[in-house]
């Protein structure tokens, strides 16, 4: 009797979860469907009828190949001809090996073409960032406004920039380990399982190692004791970076230098560098967003070859959201809706591409780094639910409005990256 009560307590137990995990899978496959097509929408529009802008750079010009434009072309040349390094210009061991290595392997499994498995990895884990998305509100909002979880996918699948998602880029699977770190906390996984995934962020893209400062917090909460807190770090923190170390170890053995990765970053930049100091000073004044105004700045928006009109120009569509996921950050400090480890998050995904390239590539890809700041998500899900049905459709409506526009603009080689 009481082996049978057991039994039927685990069984009843699992129902919910079963439940939730079936919703939210039904869930994301209605909203993958409905935003993926103004993608797909926007990128024949860019093929067939945008003028084609200077990054349009492709051995073989067909409609598959305008959603691996720029980035999606090198890590074409990684899954075809492995990691090369050239001293004096641009090479591919800047990209990091996580999303190349899962394309290739699905392409020696399927025979596939190349820019179908790096298409079908990063659709696959968008899919599965917004299952989780989906459980994640769930977890931290249990009693939160009705369809939160919902307003929460919604809000991500339509970030004006999130076509990249659907694109040939690493963004997508670096959103879903992210966003599967913190699910493992909310949920007290084990210390060792977290660690791992967030090692495996850290070979996706170098700001991966930003998860370990959420880790580290996480720690300090279950800790019993400063001693107990001090064993776990000493050996966690070390796993959290199995995935930079692996790639530095790579190099090392390969090209026998370990920071090839560093070095050929120089030949990714808008304006020459400066000194370390002044770099500091320009980065604590904002220079990086205010030159983007200033007309007497190589980076000044007018200048660039996107366009003249400010709406649907990549300067200043980066510096709007890049400033726009700042605002709702602070917000979600000051309500109380955010965290610590959702804040430290949100701030070391903002600000380490701030400080490490922001200067000298005029903020490029800020944005499009912003996309996969979730927490930004939760805010506007929150957001999005108080506020009357028509209105918050009528704001996605635009935003997704944008992201067609900038899929198109994209597909042209117009300079949205």
């Amino acid at each position: 009797m009481v082996e049978n009560s057991a039994r039927d307590q685990r069984t009843s137990s699992k129902q919910p979860l079963r439940h939730e995990f079936l919703q939210a899978c039904y869930s994301a496959v209605v909203c993958y469907c409905l935003t993926s097509w103004v993608v797909v929408f926007g990128v024949m529009l860019g093929a067939g009828f945008v003028e084609p802008g200077p990054l349009l750079r492709l051995e073989e010009d067909d409609f598959m190949s305008r959603f691996a434009m720029s980035d999606g072309q090198w890590y074409k040349s990684i899954v075809e001809n492995g990691y090369a390094y050239h001293p004096t210009k641009r090479s591919n061991v800047a990209f990091f090996p996580a999303y190349p290595l899962l394309a290739a392997g699905l392409k020696h499994l399927t025979g596939c073409r190349t820019e179908l498995a790096l298409l079908l990895v990063a659709n696959i884990c968008f899919f599965a960032s917004l299952v989780l998305l989906y459980l994640y509100v769930g977890c931290r909002f249990p009693n939160g406004p009705a369809n939160l979880a919902e307003f929460a996918m919604y809000s991500l699948a339509l970030w004006p920039n999130a076509f990249f998602f659907r694109m040939a880029y690493s963004e997508s699977l670096f959103l879903f380990l992210t966003i599967l770190a913190l699910f493992g906390m909310a949920r007290q996984w084990r210390i060792g399982a977290i660690a791992a995934i967030v090692g495996l962020a850290t070979a996706t893209r170098p700001v991966g190692v930003g998860l370990i400062v959420p880790l580290v917090l996480h720690l300090a909460e279950r800790a019993p004791t400063v001693w107990g807190f001090a064993r776990t770090f000493l050996w966690a923190v070390p796993v959290c970076c199995w995935g930079l170390l692996a790639y530095v170890g790579f190099q090392w053995w390969y090209f026998e230098d370990p920071w090839v990765f560093t070095r050929t970053q120089a030949f990714w930049r808008e304006r020459p560098p400066v000194e370390w100091w002044e770099r500091v000073i320009d980065l604590a004044c904002l220079e990086p967003i205010r030159s983007v105004f200033d007309p007497s700045s190589p980076c000044y928006w007018d200048r660039a070859w996107e366009g003249n009109n400010p709406v649907f120009n990549g300067r200043v569509v980066n510096v709007c959201f890049f400033l726009l996921a700042c605002v709702a950050v602070l917000a979600g400090m000051w309500r109380g809706k955010l965290t610590t480890k959702e804040t430290a998050l949100a701030w070391m995904l903002l600000l380490i591409p701030y400080a490490t390239r922001g200067h000298e590539m005029c903020l490029a890809s800020a944005s499009r780094f912003a996309a996969v700041v979730f927490p930004v998500n939760l805010l506007l899900g929150i957001f999005f639910a108080r506020f009357p049905l028509g209105v918050s459709l009528g704001l996605m409506g635009v935003s997704g409005f944008l992201m067609g526009a900038y899929a198109a603009m994209f597909a042209a080689g117009r300079g949205f990256f």
